[in-house]
């Protein structure tokens, strides 16, 4: 009793300073560089893995439909998208969000029948491709017609972003806030490889969508025309090509990440082919079946008879063929063939077979961020 006594003055005597705090650590991010490294090219509205997001590094490059002013989006040291850089146009537009660097491009009080939105006091006449936010829709909601507006009153013809869908019904006015369009021009390959995705020609940029998935953002692609593309060395088998996407407009070849020879020379791809059906190939098309509309981890591991097809984690063994990458790479499609109609979030090649437990993590990983 008389030690204890003795023990509990001693730690009475001691300085403040010498008593520790553990204070609660907020959880670190795990990205797909961390979950399989050493790929040859990756790009996503995220980070690529931890040591990108703590720099943090450049996703995407934006051009604003206002006045194409482009502008680098970097990551967050979150690991999700961050900012804009400082160097855009003046150093008063660096350091904002996405939409902040896009710009208003009207406010109105709306109601919303189908597709057909009924304005009034409106600030400014809208734009096609301009985005809208308000309480009441779902998003991502996009212009895709203007009626004349008169005195700020008009009608706009909405839809979800890349659909005939309607964006709800909203049958009480209410605030609609339109923002400029955003077109992205490049995509950074975070991997510190080199090998950027590129986009000259403003009608074949895909738009980059503020709010897809939650509050995610994502990337929109046109069934026509809509690609990035650039080079790559070229890689022997084994590799597997990782993406996340939602197939919205499903028919025809639908290309997600794909490499060749040059332009609409496929040698290797993952893709959707098809309704509900996905695909993988190098030399030969394999598929899988899926489900339209739906968020999905698509996976190809392309090596031969010891192909796998990965999808939401359900994994299914095919000999998708044996062709190299070739030099030529994109994604979101090729130009002048079916491309990719829907919503790109990432996606990306490694020159390795993944294994079962990588494979499985990988589709862990993106499910649980998207």
């Amino acid at each position: 009793m008389f030690r204890a006594l003795l023990l509990l003055l001693a730690l009475l005597a001691l300085p403040a300073a010498t008593v520790v705090v553990e204070h609660a650590r907020g959880p670190s991010y795990t990205g797909p560089g961390d979950i399989v490294s050493g790929a040859t090219a990756w790009y996503g509205l995220r980070a690529y893995n931890a040591a990108y997001a703590a720099t943090p590094g450049k996703s995407v490059n934006v051009r604003r439909a206002s006045d194409n002013v482009s502008c680098d989006v970097n990551v967050a040291t979150t690991g999700g998208l961050g900012l804009t850089t400082a160097t855009c146009n003046s150093s008063t537009q660096g350091g904002i969000t996405p939409t902040a660097f896009a710009g208003t491009d009207a406010t109105a009080t709306c109601t919303l029948a189908t597709t057909t939105a009924t304005c009034a006091s409106a600030s400014s006449t809208p734009h096609v491709g301009s985005t809208i936010t308000g309480a009441g829709l779902t998003q991502p909601c996009l212009i895709t017609a203007v009626g004349t507006f008169t005195a700020g009153a008009g009608t706009l013809t909405t839809s979800l972003a890349g659909t005939s869908t309607s964006c709800g019904t909203i049958s009480v006015g209410e605030t609609f806030t339109m923002t400029y369009g955003l077109f992205v021009t490049e995509a950074y390959d975070q991997t510190g490889n080199g090998n950027n995705v590129t986009q000259a020609t403003a009608g074949n940029q895909p738009q980059f969508l503020p709010i897809v998935v939650g509050t995610l953002p994502g990337m929109l692609g046109k069934a026509s025309n809509t690609v990035l593309a650039g080079t790559i060395a070229n890689v022997n088998q084994p590799t597997t090509m990782v993406a996340e996407s939602i197939w919205t407009v499903p028919s025809g070849e639908a290309d997600l990440v794909t490499t060749g020879t040059a332009n609409n020379a496929l040698s290797q791809g993952v893709q959707y082919f098809s309704s509900a059906t996905f695909a993988g190939y190098a030399g030969s098309r394999q598929t899988v079946t899926v489900t339209n509309g739906l968020l999905y981890s698509t996976i190809g591991v392309l090596n031969g008879a010891s192909g796998v097809i990965v999808t939401n984690g359900t994994a299914v063994t095919k000999n998708m063929g044996t062709n190299a990458t070739g030099t030529f790479i994109e994604i979101m499609g090729r130009v002048g063939t079916n491309n990719f109609a829907g919503y790109f979030f990432e996606g990306g090649l490694w020159p390795i077979a993944f294994n079962s437990t990588q494979y499985g993590n990988m589709a862990t990983n993106q499910a649980a961020y998207w």
